[in-house]
Order: structure tokens, then sequence, then C-alpha cells
């Protein structure tokens, strides 16, 4: 993504493209992370749904997986533009194939909803590519067998792209679906891009205005993240937690960590671009959230000075040249200028990281 200022127009239309996100498809604030193996809820169970009630929700799941390659952790089924039921991912997932199966089949009998479990020990390892029509009815049967013999989805599906999680393949029916609500016929075939659960996020934040604002900030993040299925965790506040969770021996390799700060320091930007933060570091990645209580931003900056309450810098340190472009060439991403309450524009740009 690298550094850049934000343009308000672009963040207007992005933080309303995220809204409608949330508001369509997402209810629920806990984070499916794959290994749940307790059931669905079972509030809704032996609801009956239409193809089209199932396909108009499916298009609400494809356009979230289109834009950001994830999926929801509940789905919401609409019936006079009214929300009627809050259904799990392995709920849809039952709903998804028999539908694809009963288009097939001409079958117009309503599905009957069951109460399907997580997985057990989820597994998945498949390639970018093509999945055909007689595939997918195939993966579909199979996906309906194994749920009807074991009350739960299966840990992966064997596809001709390798093994596929539940979640891809309620992606892959989604966007079947979809493509029958508006062509009124199945597909020839779906185009499948290899799918990673996002990264975990771990954040932390510097003192800025104080520990109560901090911390809610931290935790609405963390609220609207686990709503976009995104496990995320605070890491503590105050100018030592950005490196105490580099740490911290507990926080995976594969983590984003998210550092919230309201200046820049020419020091701070000096440590991450040395060895031992890079050593402690690891192959997680940091990105770094610039508030705008600063008027100082590095974007195109020649010259940053040495902050004045720097007091563990040498006296020969005074500063960093080009401190963004120290940051990007180094490997670490930052935004700057969302201001302190823009929950929405900090979501949308940690997301984006989490996919790369």
């Amino acid at each position: 993504m690298g550094g850049v200022k934000i343009n308000r127009k672009l963040m207007l239309a992005l933080i309303l493209s995220l809204s409608m996100t949330i508001f369509l498809n997402i209810v629920d604030v806990y984070a499916v992370t794959g290994n749940q193996t307790t059931s669905s809820n079972n509030t809704n169970i032996n609801a009956n749904f239409t193809v089209k009630e199932v396909s108009n929700a499916s298009s609400r799941v494809a356009n979230l997986s289109n834009t950001y390659n994830i999926t929801p952790n509940y789905v919401e089924i609409y019936s006079n533009n009214q929300i009627d039921y809050q259904i799990s991912l392995p709920q849809f997932t039952i709903l998804l194939t028999n539908s694809v199966l009963n288009v097939n089949n001409n079958i117009k009998t309503p599905i009957t909803l069951k109460n399907v479990a997580y997985p057990t020990t989820p597994i998945n390892n498949f390639k970018s590519g093509v999945i055909y029509k007689a595939e997918y009815l195939s993966i579909a049967q199979n996906i309906k067998n194994f749920i009807t013999t074991n009350g739960r989805v299966p840990n992966y599906i064997n596809t001709s792209l390798g093994l596929m999680r539940y979640e891809p393949a309620v992606l892959m029916y989604s966007k079947i679906m979809n493509f029958y609500n508006i062509n009124n016929r199945l597909p020839n075939y779906v185009t499948m891009s290899a799918w990673n659960a996002n990264r975990p996020v771990y954040i932390t934040s510097d003192n800025i205005n104080n520990n109560t604002v901090d911390t809610a900030r931290v935790n609405d993040i963390i609220t609207e993240l686990k709503m976009l299925g995104v496990p995320a965790y605070a890491e503590g506040i105050g100018p030592s937690a950005s490196i105490n969770v580099l740490e911290n021996n507990k926080i995976p390799e594969n983590a984003l960590v998210v550092n919230i700060f309201g200046g820049v320091d020419a020091g701070c930007i000096s440590e991450m671009t040395g060895n031992w933060y890079k050593s402690i570091k690891g192959e997680r990645k940091v990105f770094t959230l610039l508030l705008s209580t600063s008027s100082v931003r590095i974007t195109g900056l020649n010259w940053l000075q040495r902050a004045h309450d720097d007091n563990y810098d040498p006296p020969s340190f005074t500063g960093i040249a080009r401190p963004d472009l120290d940051l990007l060439n180094n490997g670490y991403d930052y935004i700057e200028g969302i201001l302190p309450n823009d929950i929405q524009s900090m979501v949308y740009f940690i997301l984006k990281e989490t996919m790369t």
C-alpha cells in the first residue's frame, strides 16, 4: 500500500463502501477462527428458504468476497426487505450446496435449514484456477452428503485445485448463485483465487488522548475487525507497547502488528529500521497508523527533526532524511492523517494490510 496522504473525497467513498458492506452482510461481532467445534445457533432450525432468498443472500457474500476476499461470520437472509434470519456460515454452506443442486435439477421445493457444526481441524491448500460446472456440482453433492452424515462441514474439500476449506467453498458457491441470480442459469465455470485466512491483528497505541479514550479507540477498531471476520486483539497502551508486543513470543509470526501514534518520532523510525528491531519483529508485519493530532506529515518530507522529548538516542542523532522512504524501503507500510475518531478509516486500511 505504501505511505500516502489521505484524499478526503476518496476516503469518504471508501468509508461509505465499507459501511454498506458491514450493514448488508455482518452483524455478529465474534471472529470465526476455523477451529470452532460447537454447533451453530439452532434458533432457525427447520426454517424453509427458497432458492431466490438464498441467491439474494449469496450476492451480498459474493460482493464482500470480491472486495475483501473474506467471508462474514453470519449471513443475513431477507424477506420483504427485512432481515428475517441470521445464520452461521456452516448453515449457509448447506443452503448454498442444496440451492445449486436444486437449480441444476430444476427442483423448486424450499430448502429446510438444519443445525450444522463447524469443522474440527480445517485444512486449506489450493491454488488459483478454474473449476468447471461438472466438478462444482460434484463437490456440492459431496459436501451435502458429508453434512448429512456427520452434522458438520468437512475439514477440507477435495478439488482439482487442491484442498479447500469450507469458507472459500462458500465464496465459490456464493459466486455461482450470484451468477444465477443475474443470468437465471448456472455458470459453465467459476474462477477461484488462492484463499488465505486473514492475518491475526495485534493493536497497540501510544499515549495520544488519555488511557480511557485511547483504550476505547483500540477496542472499537477490534470490534469492527471482528465483525469482518478478522481475529484482532489489544496489546497495550503506552510508549513501550509497540516494543512489548514484538518481544511477546506468543504473538504468531504471521501476525499483523498495528501501532497507533499521535505523531511522528524520528528516533522511533530510526529504531524500526535497525537490526535490533528487525530481530524482535521476525516475520511479523508491522503497520503504522499516524493520526492527525500532529501537524507534521512525513510523506515527501525531506528532513524529520529529532523529537524534543527524545531522551534515548545519542546526542549525535539529529533526525532522519526522507522518513517516508526510510519506512517503505525497510518494508513498513504506514498511513497518516486519519482523524482520531475515524474508526472506519482505520479499519479499512488495517483490513487491506491483513491481505498481504
